[in-house]
């Protein structure tokens, strides 16, 4: 197989991982045509874990052994249809190891999407993702700003949130940043000019604990609240 490898164990203490894109068969509903639609969306697998021995329980203290996981190293975005209209299938396009979920703190780390793969219009973006242990157990490495792009493609644009920052946040009901772009056109000496404007409009993120549900997180006049239904 064509796999990555990568040394998992730290200070001194080694192990090889081998990583390999596995076939995952998902299936989406019907195509328009009334046929299953069925798409490849692929998975990572540790297939080969050598000199495993050494990184034991005792060692672990001395050294501070985090084992690599196998992860997406990046994903073809695709671009589908079935009866209930268009679809944004993210698949595996290569694995790899990698140390992410050792981290110590929460960061924002590198998250790889091709959109509109082996056309013209392929187009490589870093989404981001929040990886990373909290101190607190309550708190969660969630993201606390994203915002906003547009990929052209071959039937327009397509818009893709990324991830700007992450922290350790309580996830119950907070105001996340959230920066979108606008076009304002000026005239100027018989010719218009554009500009593009970014704005942070904000949005409420959260989970709604304690609640007897329905209960959303919803804007308030400074920040976001959680309601109690009556």
């Amino acid at each position: 197989f064509a796999g990555a490898v990568g040394i998992c164990c730290a200070s001194h203490t080694y192990c090889e991982v081998e990583c390999s894109r596995e076939e995952k068969i998902m299936n989406y509903g019907l195509d328009i045509a009334k046929r299953p639609l069925f798409i490849d969306i692929g998975e990572c697998r540790t297939v080969n874990i050598s000199n495993i021995s050494v990184c034991t329980a005792d060692q672990q203290q001395e050294y501070s052994v985090c084992i690599k996981q196998c992860s997406p190293r990046s994903q073809d975005l695709q671009l589908r249809s079935n009866r209930d209209g268009p679809l944004m299938v993210p698949t595996i396009r290569s694995c790899y190891p990698t140390r992410d979920h050792c981290l110590k703190q929460c960061e924002r780390r590198p998250s790889i999407y091709y959109l509109f793969p082996d056309s013209k219009y392929q187009t490589r973006i870093d989404v981001g993702k929040c990886v990373g242990e909290c101190n607190e157990s309550d708190n969660n490495c969630v993201p606390i700003k994203r915002t906003t792009v547009s990929v052209r493609g071959a039937n327009g644009p397509v818009v893709m949130e990324m991830i700007l920052e992450c922290q350790c946040r309580f996830p119950e009901c907070y105001k996340e940043d959230y920066f979108e772009s606008y076009w304002e056109y000026k005239r100027c000496d018989n010719s218009t000019i554009q500009l593009e404007k970014i704005i942070n409009v904000g949005r409420c993120v959260g989970e709604c604990r304690g609640v007897q549900l329905p209960a959303r997180c919803f804007p308030s006049e400074d920040n976001c609240l959680l309601p109690i239904p009556s």
